[in-house]
């Protein structure tokens, strides 16, 4: 089963964000995912904001990363992370 966390890369480390319980040893795969400008992330979580703030952020999302994927896969796989973003925050705030 695969299972995935955020983490940071900072100076040849990557600190996990969130604890990876029962896992002692495992291999990895690490994807750089680009920082996204300074005032785009938002300050709550989806659930929280209303339908109209959601689009928003939705529509800058896409925006965003619409210049930066150069293929189908590319846009699958951004695609895939956005699904577990959501779902990860859909389940810290139920």
């Amino acid at each position: 089963m695969l299972t995935s966390i955020e983490g940071v890369y900072e100076n040849g480390v990557v600190h996990l964000l969130e604890p990876l319980p029962g896992v002692i040893r495992a291999r990895v795969v690490v994807t750089v995912i680009p920082e996204m400008p300074a005032a785009s992330p938002p300050h709550q979580t989806l659930r929280q904001m209303s339908v109209e703030e959601r689009a928003a952020y939705l529509g800058q999302l896409r925006e965003y990363w619409r210049g930066r994927l150069s293929s189908s896969e590319d846009f699958a796989q951004a695609k895939a992370e956005e699904i577990a973003l959501e779902n990860r925050r859909w389940a810290e705030n139920p």
